[in-house]
């Protein structure tokens, strides 16, 4: 043989070797793999699968399959033999999952899934399990989701039993009218009971499917009432609520021990509520007693948002034909709708402030026609009725009104011959107002929040109709006020809410006759006491509707700058915080300014 001697470094500077790779190699190879087997050549092993005889090849099905790996190399006796029995499976699956080890394809279906996943499972290729899981997870619906959910557990299939699981929240309400459902397991049931993540509308749902469950065998399941209910929020259900479910139970004894367990709650309560009035504790979330997880709502009920009151107007019409309103709108978060059916206040107001306890929503104050309003009225949004309770001790209008522990407090505001400094607290149990402190100087049309058992005040007008941009925080438990940094621009009329750890302002004026509106937004960080701007909303606007709903913040009406015929005060837009972006969203039923909001 002779080499001839070639110059192929040209210029001294070129690699002396080269990696190559070639993608249809392989592809081409294994695409013989298959024909050997089908043809029965170079194959070394038979498997036996019910009465059919497959061939294979040691070493690719070692190299595709754990199960087969360790049946081959770990001294046992299939090791040494070229036949091997598999149990437990169809021959028809054992085929495609053994096509799928020479081919990579796969054909899933509905009625062969789960036969698949169990097969795949078994021989451990992981390929295919993770195949059928997701063919599994698309078939989620609310009559199979439970068999899935229990299909997945048996398999340890951790991702799909959490998929199943996502959907059996978030369809609750239709997942429990289903067979399924009814047949769980009762340690299962319980964790779905106790979780936070069930989209329900209110407790009630939960309720009433944990007596659906123990219907289905009350002989059997009965004995379990006291334990399934441990789960069940009954401290968020209005009493009425329950007792027309429990007068509806068809079963005597169901419902004789339903009354029982609903008459040792309420014993437990008012011994819980007499404890907290004796120890001076009541209001310290320490306490068992009173910071007890099965009064709060869970994190995923559905959402509502209610709009109440304002100024409105017809479209087409001018702000000067508007008129006070009494309704209530509310958007429905789960089905993305406004809603006009609610019943009304008693009396139509404005520049009124609203707050939110233990699932009641308190409407305090505001005006209509200059007539300034002392009236509290009470909104059970589960029985859809209103009520009154005691009269604030001064009319007034364009104050703040906030939640803070076990009270409600409202600070400053007009009351009509004045503008107000004072602070007066509420309590709930007794239904009295008294006068509880003072505020640094008179303010009007300013923000006010808590968060963490500390209050907030923001901004606002003095009595001197001076804009303010100053911020304070008030701790009603030592009654000490304390001058934060202010914000970048004094405004009055303005939202106000809190997501996370940041309180955010939003719009509002700075002209005390609030005719010029601001579309601009500060953001306050409560642990580092420092204020950033955020982007603009798309719409300037005085005196709008501002609350946090899913980890966003929503804004809805308002008045902007116009008194034109065809400005629309009925806009909606949701700040995204992670994007910093704001979305305009569905418009409300009307248009609306100097209303509130809250959420439920």
């Amino acid at each position: 043989m002779v080499f001839i001697e070639i110059g192929i470094r040209g210029d001294g500077r070129a690699p002396r070797e080269a990696m190559t790779n070639n993608a249809e190699y392989w592809t081409k190879a294994s695409s013989n793999f298959e024909t050997y087997r089908k043809r029965g050549k170079f194959c070394d092993v038979q498997i036996k699968v019910e009465n059919e005889v497959f061939n294979g090849h040691k070493v690719i099905l070692s190299a595709a399959s754990p199960y087969f790996e360790a049946m081959l190399t770990n001294g046992l006796r299939e090791e040494r033999s070229s036949f091997i029995e598999i149990h437990d499976m169809s021959s028809a699956v054992f085929s495609s999952v053994l096509d799928f080890i020479y081919s990579g394809d796969i054909d899933i279906r509905e009625e062969n899934v789960q036969e698949m996943l169990s097969a795949a499972n078994l021989l451990q290729v992981q390929d295919v399990v993770n195949s059928c899981c997701s063919f599994l997870a698309k078939q989620l619906d609310p009559s199979n989701c439970v068999g899935i959910f229990l299909f997945a557990e048996l398999h340890m299939c951790t991702n799909l039993k959490l998929e199943a699981k996502r959907y059996i929240e978030r369809n609750f309400t239709d997942v429990v009218h289903q067979e399924e459902f009814i047949d769980l397991p009762k340690e299962m049931l319980k964790n779905f009971l106790r979780s936070e993540g069930l989209s329900i509308y209110n407790e009630l749902e939960v309720f009433e499917a944990t007596i659906r469950w123990i219907r289905k065998d009350v002989k059997a399941r009965g004995v379990h009432l006291q334990e399934l209910m441990e789960n069940v929020r009954l401290p968020v259900i209005s009493p009425k609520q329950i007792d027309l479910s429990i007068e509806q139970c068809p079963d005597a004894e169901l419902k004789s021990c339903l009354n029982q367990l609903i008459h040792d709650l309420k014993e437990k309560n008012q011994s819980d509520n007499q404890m907290l009035f004796d120890s001076g504790k009541r209001g310290d979330l320490s306490c068992d007693a009173y910071f007890n997880i099965k009064s709060q709502p869970r994190m995923c009920c559905r959402k509502n948002v209610y709009v109440i009151g304002g100024v409105g107007k017809s479209r087409g019409r001018r702000w000067g034909d508007a008129r006070t309103l009494a309704t209530v709108d509310k958007f429905d978060d789960f089905k993305r709708q406004w809603i006009s059916t609610l019943p009304p206040m008693r009396y139509a107001r404005c520049c009124h402030s609203v707050t939110v306890y233990r699932g009641l929503i308190y409407v305090a104050g505001g005006e209509r026609d200059s007539f300034i309003y002392d009236s509290v009225e009470v909104f059970d949004p589960q029985d859809e009725e209103w009520k009154a309770a005691s009269c604030l001790l001064h009319p007034r209008t364009c104050f703040g009104m906030v939640t803070c522990d076990d009270f409600l407090y409202i600070f400053g505001g007009n009351i009509g011959v004045r503008i107000d400094r004072s602070i007066h607290r509420y309590d709930p149990y007794s239904d009295k107002w008294e006068e509880f402190d003072f505020m640094k100087l008179p303010l009007y049309a300013m923000g006010v929040t808590s968060h963490n058992g500390i209050i907030y005040v923001i901004g606002g007008l003095d009595d001197y109709n001076h804009v303010q941009n100053s911020v304070y925080s008030f701790d009603p438990e030592t009654r000490h006020w304390k001058q934060l940094r202010p914000m970048f621009e004094g405004r009055a009329f303005f939202g106000l809410t809190i997501l996370h750890d940041f309180i955010y302002v939003i719009g509002g004026t700075q002209d005390c006759r609030a005719r010029n509106a601001m579309n601009t937004v500060e953001r306050y960080s409560i642990t580092e006491n420092t204020w950033t701007r955020v982007s603009n909303m798309k719409h300037h606007r005085i005196s709008p509707c501002v609350v946090t709903i899913n980890n966003g913040i929503l804004v809805a009406g308002g008045r902007g700058n116009s008194d034109n015929i065809n400005h629309r005060s009925d806009s909606v837009e949701v700040y995204n915080p992670e994007e910093n972006v704001w979305r305009d969203s569905i418009h409300m039923s009307s248009s609306r300014h100097d209303a509130a909001a809250v959420v439920l």
